[in-house]
């Protein structure tokens, strides 16, 4: 009969791979108690240990502590505008409230919503992971913003109206002396203006929100150049000696009949460019005024 020997080298091949698995069944065991026992602890309403909002901690508090941090946070921050001498404040707001529009709102409900959500959707392992992960190296959650961009811009060119001069293009002024019965021409010089970019302040003001900066936002000054010069406008002012002898001149609308006098064409004339040079024309607001004040009627704007 034969006998059955077991090697020294099996036995102990064998006893490793028991304790291997053994261990593994150990910690597979471990983890789930802590799966478990992590998930049991987080159901008293807080946010994960380790979350924060920008660069506020949030982390273990509830909602509502988390949306009053938030809230003192929003109120220490201000946006100043400056301009030349001028300047401005605007002061954003942390919450809706009903029948107000703020230009800039932060959406700190959002954020609360998104930190307090840290742990508690996914497969249980997933929970975990991103609980330990905030726990151990921190989890930021960004705090998003709405800014009207046209409510600002309106803001801030009420603001800062009286600082903006716009070009104002060289032109003909005919006046009339009533009193010696003559006229006098001249060409205004063109002035050159400024205004302000309110557009590279806006986007200034979106910057400073995502940093959370208070830093004082400086509105850049762009010149405004006019269009015609008193060079482009001096070729039409001769023409005015010639206008000028035609009246007085009758004219016939419908059944109206008027005369226009040397002192109305006076206030009329004016230089006007149609795109290929400047001529002498009409100035059309003296003109619609007038045909108001004479006949209503013939004064009809286009519909």
């Amino acid at each position: 009969m034969s006998e059955h020997k077991t090697s020294p080298h099996g036995k102990t091949r064998t006893s490793r791979i028991g304790r291997t698995l053994a261990f593994f069944l150990f910690v597979a065991l471990i983890a789930t108690m802590a799966v478990f026992g992590v998930n049991a602890s987080f159901t008293d309403g807080r946010i994960a240990q380790g979350v924060a909002v920008m660069d506020v901690d949030v982390g273990g508090r509830s909602k509502e502590e988390a949306m009053d941090l938030l809230r003192r946070k929003v109120s220490g921050l201000t946006l100043t505008f400056e301009a030349d001498t001028a300047r401005t404040s605007l002061i954003p707001a942390a919450e809706e409230h009903k029948g107000s529009e703020p230009i800039v709102l932060f959406e700190t409900a959002v954020a609360v919503n998104r930190a307090f959500d840290i742990g508690r959707s996914g497969h249980p392992f997933a929970r975990t992971s991103s609980r330990i992960k905030a726990a151990l190296a921190g989890t930021s959650i960004p705090l998003p913003y709405r800014l009207d961009r046209k409510a600002l811009a309106d803001e801030l060119k009420n603001a800062f109206a009286a600082k903006v001069k716009m070009a104002r293009d060289a032109r003909i002024s005919v006046r009339f002396d009533k009193v010696v019965g003559d006229y006098q021409a001249q060409v205004l010089p063109e002035e050159a203006g400024g205004t302000f970019d309110f557009n590279a302040a806006i986007a200034d003001a979106e910057e400073h929100l995502k940093n959370f900066s208070s830093s004082p936002i400086v509105i850049p000054l762009s010149q405004d150049r006019p269009t015609m010069t008193a060079d482009d406008v001096l070729p039409a002012a001769v023409q005015v000696p010639a206008a000028m002898d035609r009246a007085p001149f009758a004219l016939k609308a419908k059944k109206l009949h008027w005369t226009v006098t040397k002192a109305v064409l006076a206030g009329w004339l004016t230089s006007v460019s149609d795109g290929s040079g400047v001529k002498l024309g009409f100035d059309r607001d003296q003109v619609t005024t007038y045909l108001k004040t004479l006949a209503p009627d013939l004064a009809t704007d286009p519909k």
